[in-house]
């Protein structure tokens, strides 16, 4: 991908992780390529690293990881992602969507 993205896609994590993969896969099968993947997360307590990186079955973009420093709501947890993401163009997703 040479040219700047002009897509920001946010996987907002509902399900713990799960079905994770398989959305990022459904993603990487595209034929549009020009985006970036931001997975959304509140902090865990119980996992001082964060959401663990997903393995990817197909070549993926840039793919980030946003964990604020404490809980937000659904919308606290968006609009935080928003602020930091520089693209024209943003598309929500949850971690189970297909």
């Amino acid at each position: 991908m040479n040219e700047t993205a002009q897509i920001s896609i946010l996987i907002l994590e509902t399900a713990g992780g799960k079905g994770l993969e398989r959305t990022l896969d459904t993603i990487a099968s595209q034929i549009y390529t020009n985006y970036n993947i931001y997975y959304l997360a509140n902090p865990d307590p119980s996992s001082p690293d964060g959401p663990a990186m997903p393995e990817f079955s197909k070549p993926m973009p840039e793919f980030h990881t946003l964990v604020p420093a404490e809980a937000k709501t659904t919308g606290g947890l968006l609009n935080f992602a928003i602020r930091q993401i520089d693209t024209p163009f943003i598309m929500f997703m949850r971690e189970n969507d297909t």
